[in-house]
C-alpha cells in the first residue's frame, strides 16, 4: 500500500543527500514526456520480444508511484528548505528559496501531468503526513491552484546559489522563465479544452510573457 505522505526531521540523512534528491526526482519528467505505450497501441511503434502491449494487453496504469516517489521528493526539499532546524544545512545545496521555487515548479509540472492523465486525484491534502486515502480534488481545482504555484514559484527565485542537482536547467533564470511561460501556457491549452473557467487578467499573462 502506499502512504501518499512524507516525513522530515532536522536528523534526516536527505539533508545530506539533498541534490541526489532532485537530480533523482527530475528523472521522472523524461519517463512522463517519453512514454510510448500510446504509440504502441496505435502501431506507430512495435515490440520485438515482449509484445503484450503491442497487443493490448491489459494494463492497470496507476499515479501511486508519482506520489510516493518524485512528489515525495519535492516536498521533502520544500520543507528541508523551510524548516528553520533543516534550512541553513539545506543551503549547501543553493539557496533555500531558489530550492523551493524549483521543487514548487516541478511538483506542479507533476501534478498537472497526473490530473490531466486521471482527473481528480488527491493534491490539496495529499503529502501532508501519513494520510493513507487523502480525499481527492477537481480537476478544475488543481488547474486553477496550479497558475498560482507558477506564478508565485516564479516570484521566489532570488538570484542566490545555483542548485545542485538541477539537471534540467541549472538554475539558469532565463531558462526557467522561458520554461515557465512555456508551462503556464501548456496548462491553459488543458483548461481550454477540458474545462471553464473564470477568464485570466490580462495582467497575470503580460506577467508571464515578461519572463521571456
Amino acid at each position: 500500500m502506499v502512504i501518499l505522505g512524507h516525513e522530515c526531521q532536522s536528523n534526516s540523512p536527505s539533508i545530506q543527500i539533498l541534490r541526489g534528491f532532485l537530480a533523482g526526482a527530475l528523472r521522472n519528467v523524461g519517463v512522463m514526456t517519453t512514454d510510448i505505450t500510446p504509440a504502441l497501441y496505435t502501431q506507430q511503434f512495435g515490440d520485438v520480444t515482449y509484445i503484450e502491449e503491442s497487443r493490448y494487453k491489459t494494463i492497470n496504469f496507476n499515479y501511486n508511484g508519482f506520489y510516493a516517489g518524485p512528489l515525495n521528493a519535492y516536498q521533502n526539499i520544500i520543507d528541508l528548505n523551510t524548516n528553520p532546524d533543516t534550512k541553513t544545512a539545506a543551503a549547501a545545496n543553493g539557496s533555500n528559496n531558489n530550492q523551493i521555487a524549483l521543487a514548487r515548479i516541478a511538483k506542479a509540472y507533476t501534478y498537472l501531468w497526473i490530473t490531466d492523465r486521471w482527473g481528480d486525484v488527491p493534491y490539496s491534502e495529499a503529502l501532508k503526513g501519513r494520510l493513507i486515502s487523502p480525499p481527492f480534488d477537481s480537476q478544475q481545482a488543481i488547474y486553477t491552484d496550479l497558475f498560482k504555484e507558477l506564478k508565485e514559484a516564479q516570484a521566489q527565485f532570488d538570484g542566490g546559489k545555483a542548485v545542485v542537482g538541477d539537471i534540467l536547467l541549472s538554475t539558469e533564470m532565463l531558462l526557467v522563465g522561458k520554461n515557465l511561460l512555456i508551462l503556464c501556457v501548456w496548462l491553459w491549452l488543458f483548461v481550454c479544452r477540458k474545462l471553464t473557467l473564470p477568464r485570466v487578467k490580462q495582467s497575470f499573462w503580460l506577467q508571464w510573457l515578461m519572463v521571456a
